[in-house]
């Protein structure tokens, strides 16, 4: 019975995947991606002993005028002995002139495998919202049609992602698919400038992480990890990361991305309920040349089953 629904959720992912169009790439970047596998993978939701809370800022390309802000915020927990989690995500993206919100809601449901490892299955569905300040935007024809008879306006779109989340007590691996629908959200309505580029593109998620100590006393962990993203229309970037954990308190660590980026990062367990963390990510790209390096910094909350032996947060 496992197999076969585990192979039904395979096979479900790779349909509703199958068909891409062009576009560029929509989904807001997190460094400090494995404090935030319920926006990537809708399975994780509930996959822990707690409720925990996410308050996440980041500040992309910090020198470049009206460059990429993210502001999220996520609350997911198990519901009880019912194998079932929820969870539900805020998210504001703001670029320039425009800002995008998606509030989202998380469904998850939990199989044992076996009593170490266990299988979780993630439903995610909500509204994005655009919404485009026109007269912020500078064009040399101040009477284009395109912006000229615009007015600030915003459109509700809905969204709908799916995920399979496997793990264990010291790791694991998920794939997902995020904006199955590919939903219309253009600006222009009924004119010759709509494009492709007014649809949500769907993105393909595959991360994994272990934990495992490196000395006798456990007072040092290491902790390698990945996030591969894809679309058609950008292709592949990963992130490739190793973080070490020293006496359960504070994390230090780095990330390679391909897209030309390093990240330095850092985290520390103020308490063993509140974990704050932050990272500071170097373009060795087109950027580069601008100074224009970005900021993330989060803080977690949890409210602990105090029955759980291993600190979720190392994994």
């Amino acid at each position: 019975m496992i197999s076969k629904l585990f192979k039904f959720s395979i096979l479900f992912i790779t349909l509703c995947t199958i068909r891409f169009n062009a576009m560029a790439q929509q989904d807001g970047m997190n460094s400090q991606y494995f404090f935030h596998k319920m926006y990537i993978n809708p399975g994780y939701a509930g996959t822990i002993d707690e409720i925990q809370s996410t308050l996440t800022r980041r500040d992309q390309w910090v020198n470049i005028p009206g460059s990429p802000k993210t502001t999220s915020i996520m609350v997911h927990g198990p519901m009880g002995e019912y194998n079932f989690g929820v969870g539900g995500i805020f998210i504001l993206d703001q670029l320039g002139p425009e800002s995008k919100s998606s509030f989202l809601l998380n469904v998850s449901y939990q199989i044992h495998i076996n009593y170490k490892v266990k299988l979780s299955l993630g439903i995610q569905a909500g509204l994005i919202s655009d919404n485009i300040r026109w007269e912020d935007i500078e064009v040399k024809d101040k009477y284009d049609p395109l912006v000229y008879e615009q007015e600030n306006s915003s459109r509700y779109s809905p969204d709908f992602n799916v995920g399979i989340y496997l793990y264990g007590l010291s790791w694991y691996a998920g794939v997902s698919a995020r904006h199955l629908t590919q939903s219309e959200y253009a600006y222009s309505e009924g004119t010759v400038y709509k494009s492709a580029y007014s649809l949500l593109s769907r993105h393909i998620y595959l991360f994994s992480g272990v934990i495992f100590p490196l000395t006798r006393d456990h007072s040092i962990y290491m902790k390698p990890s990945f996030m591969l993203k894809y679309l058609q229309s950008t292709g592949i970037q990963y992130d490739v990361t190793t973080n070490f954990l020293f006496m359960n308190r504070f994390w230090l660590g780095a990330t390679y991305r391909n897209t030309k980026s390093i990240i330095a990062m850092t985290a520390f367990n103020i308490t063993p309920s509140i974990t704050l963390g932050y990272s500071y990510d170097i373009d060795l790209g087109k950027t580069l040349k601008f100074g224009s390096n970005s900021h993330e910094v989060m803080i977690s909350y949890s409210l602990k089953d105090k029955k759980r032996i291993i600190n979720p947060r190392q994994f």
